[in-house]
């Protein structure tokens, strides 16, 4: 069999068109010596995501309709009860070449970096719009959005009012999307001192006590249990 030759130009290239191929989730057989491990709260994740946004990412196959990249898309599909799910069927590729390119596209993902600062800024920028969603929905924890870095839109220059001063109203505004128990915490940091380093370390202590399955009270949650006795 003669060696494919480099993909040195778009000539080159060996890849046949590609059709999307919508196949029914349960068809698709997951690979025994995937290599990739994956939670269950990252399922959880991926999960929220495509409800979010949609099935943007197509799972590919071979032309057995095993797995070669996207068990985690899968599996969130099943937890949603999708029916079926868009697939790219990757037969051009020899066994040998399928096991490659599966590692291949999950390592090649993970030697990027982020630019943390562009990163901030543009969840500052979306935590000033009305969205339907939380930011959290990225895979991005509450807390490590806070500490991500300042940019030229860091909120201490964003949520001035034209007097000059800080507004907590405008801010809160913004964290709407939050869950009660944190958004509460973010009232009460802003009304004793408005400080940035608080809400920092207050995102981490609500991240602290999440992972030992703890949690902080609402008060809308007091206010009801007070109103019931």
């Amino acid at each position: 069999m003669p060696a494919k030759p480099r993909a040195g130009n778009r000539d080159e290239l060996h890849t046949p068109r590609l059709a999307i191929v919508y196949e029914p989730t349960g068809s698709l057989k997951p690979d025994p010596k995937n290599t990739r491990n994956h939670t269950k709260k990252q399922i959880r994740q991926i999960a929220r995501s495509l409800s979010t946004f949609g099935f943007l990412g197509a799972v590919v196959t071979d032309a057995q309709k095993n797995i070669v990249c996207g068990h985690a898309r899968v599996e969130a599909a099943k937890q949603l009860g999708l029916p079926e799910i868009p697939t790219i069927c990757a037969e051009h590729l020899t066994p040998a070449e399928l096991k490659a390119y599966a590692i291949a596209d999950n390592k090649l993902t993970l030697n990027a970096t982020w630019d943390e600062a562009l990163l901030g800024d543009t969840f500052r920028e979306l935590s000033l719009l009305d969205l339907d969603f939380s930011p959290d929905v990225t895979g991005f924890e509450i807390a490590e959005i806070d500490l991500l870095p300042a940019g030229r839109t860091h909120p201490a220059s964003l949520l001035r009012d034209e007097a000059g001063p800080l507004c907590p109203a405008r801010f809160l505004a913004g964290l709407s999307v939050l869950k009660p128990e944190r958004l509460q915490l973010f009232r009460y940091l802003l009304r004793g001192c408005g400080s940035q380093s608080f809400l920092t370390r207050g995102l981490c202590e609500c991240q602290r006590l999440s992972r030992r399955g703890k949690h902080i009270q609402p008060l809308w949650r007091r206010r009801r249990r007070t109103m019931q006795q």
